[in-house]
């Protein structure tokens, strides 16, 4: 209960507590998490395009990870894999999600268990399946529900009280997507579905395999086609970066082209979006950014007819320097962090680009 233990120390233990620093515990980044994988997993080998979508659904929480990958090399060794195969991965997920007896089906059940019970009121649960299948604005979800917004606004608040969901901007977003995913996945079609219980886990799986497939295709695509797919989705939403609020544009027309990259091995290309006048130069920077790649978006962004604003998606951050220029240069920064910010609020699967490619870990 963050919001709770951190209020606490706010308040309660103040006196005792105020003059300390708080170090907020965070999910493994990127990096940390597939060495994690890579570790833990050892001797068994685990595809690339697998431990993305392990780490898709995770966010790189260790309680998740841990719990999930303890299972497939278990299973894995069961079987005499070298590499863990999609049908294990696909076996691993039933047994932990779909089982009534499986660690995190009961955790994600009690989550939810103050109102499934027989007295419970109010549509709390049917709230976040709505949620969880794309509908996450106010009015969108009201009417999912048929309930007022004002009724619906309500049972929402309480929902943020327990931790289950976050407003950012004009969206509600789950602070756990594995939560989100066994909502649509295992809850809604469990407690919905008329086929019995062996169909049940038949469907289950083909349907794991089906989105480790998704997960190959997203792999597989470039980082350029993601973005443009996600600036297609903008609708003049207002969403949050901390404490700034920024609107993200409705477009209808892109181009995509290929920029002049400033330094060997540091792919860049630019796209840009425009609509209903207004215009965003984006530069994809693949590496750390440097005062270089902030001073090209800049300079190749001079001369338009329309004003446009400057957009630089530094996927594995950016150096000091280049970080005071963008910030004098009102350059627009979104870090990996705050593109799959974006990405989760618009229901689409996370880039995932660690900063270094981990050392498997030899056999045995």
């Amino acid at each position: 209960s963050f919001s709770q233990s951190r209020k606490i120390l706010a308040e309660k233990l103040t006196l005792l507590f105020g003059n300390f620093e708080r170090v907020y515990l965070e999910a493994f980044d990127f990096n940390t998490a597939f060495e994690f994988i890579a570790e833990r997993m050892a001797p068994l080998r685990v595809p690339e395009t697998m431990k993305h979508f392990v780490l898709s659904l995770t966010d790189g929480h260790p309680f998740l990870l841990e719990n999930i990958v303890s299972r497939m090399k278990e299973l894995g060794l069961a079987k005499e894999e070298s590499e863990v195969s999609r049908q294990t991965i696909a076996e691993v997920f039933l047994k932990l999600f779909y089982e009534s007896q499986g660690v995190l089906n009961q955790y994600f059940s009690k989550l939810i268990s103050p109102w499934t019970q027989a007295d419970s009121k109010g549509s709390h649960v049917l709230i976040l399946t709505q949620i969880a299948k794309g509908k996450n604005r106010l009015k969108d979800i009201a009417a999912s529900v048929n309930r007022s917004q004002r009724e619906t606004s309500v049972q929402l608040q309480e929902l943020i009280e327990h931790e289950l969901i976050v407003k950012n901007g004009v969206f509600y977003r789950f602070h756990n997507k594995t939560f989100k995913f066994w909502l649509v996945e295992v809850y809604e079609k469990k407690e919905l579905s008329l086929l019995g219980t062996s169909a049940k886990s038949d469907s289950f799986i083909s349907r794991m395999i089906e989105l480790l497939d998704e997960e190959e295709g997203f792999f597989r695509m470039d980082v350029s086609e993601r973005l443009l797919g996600l600036l297609k989705e903008f609708r003049n939403d207002i969403v949050e970066f901390g404490e700034r609020k920024r609107q993200l544009p409705h477009f209808s027309e892109f181009l995509n082209v290929a920029a002049c990259v400033s330094a060997p091995n540091k792919p860049a290309r630019d796209i840009i979006a425009k609509g209903h006048g207004r215009c965003w130069v984006c530069k994809i920077v693949e590496e750390k950014a440097t005062e270089q790649e902030v001073l090209d978006l800049v300079q190749g962004s001079q001369g338009k007819k329309e004003s446009s604003t400057k957009v630089l998606l530094a996927l594995k951050g950016m150096e000091e320097n280049a970080k005071l220029l963008a910030k004098e240069k009102k350059v627009f920064t979104l870090t990996l962090s705050r593109l799959n910010l974006l990405m989760d609020l618009y229901g689409k699967s996370p880039i995932i680009h660690p900063e270094r490619i981990p050392t498997p870990v030899p056999a045995a």
